[in-house]
């Protein structure tokens, strides 16, 4: 199952993607791995591999329903704490361990701030807000 079709992908939304840093915020000495990632701008929750839950040593925190665009419903594990690092952003919660490749979802995205850049097609940091992320409050 590809990540895009694993994670409810729409075709109406699009997709971009990025190289980020993911390691265990729990275990700091732990080495990160650094990956190719798909942001899909409907998907709202992160999801990483099996391999890549087990390498980061990643604890289930509790078993959630995933739901997919045919429909389809799976439990799967949601493990945590998921450090998310993109350039000068950092994001920690956790992510649903399903598919085949790491699927940044838009719930990280939105706490880097960071954008898609759908004409290039890639992740990338505001332009506008290149230091530091903003995040909305109210």
């Amino acid at each position: 199952m590809s990540a895009g079709a694993s994670l409810g992908y729409n075709p109406d939304m699009g997709i971009v993607h990025g190289r980020i840093l993911l390691s265990n915020a729990a275990k700091p000495d732990l080495k990160g791995l650094n990956l190719e990632v798909i942001c899909d701008s409907g998907a709202i929750v992160t999801c990483i591999p099996q391999s890549v839950a087990e390498q980061l040593q990643l604890e289930q925190v509790e078993t959630r329903v995933a739901t997919i665009t045919d429909g389809t419903s799976h439990r799967v594990p949601y493990v945590a704490p998921v450090k998310i690092q993109f350039d000068n952003r950092t994001s920690v919660g956790g992510a649903l361990v399903f598919g085949e490749q790491v699927l940044l979802g838009a719930t990280a995205v939105q706490d880097m701030d960071l954008m898609l850049d759908m004409r290039n097609e890639e992740l990338i940091v505001p332009p506008d807000r290149p230091n530091f992320a903003v995040n909305p409050v109210l």
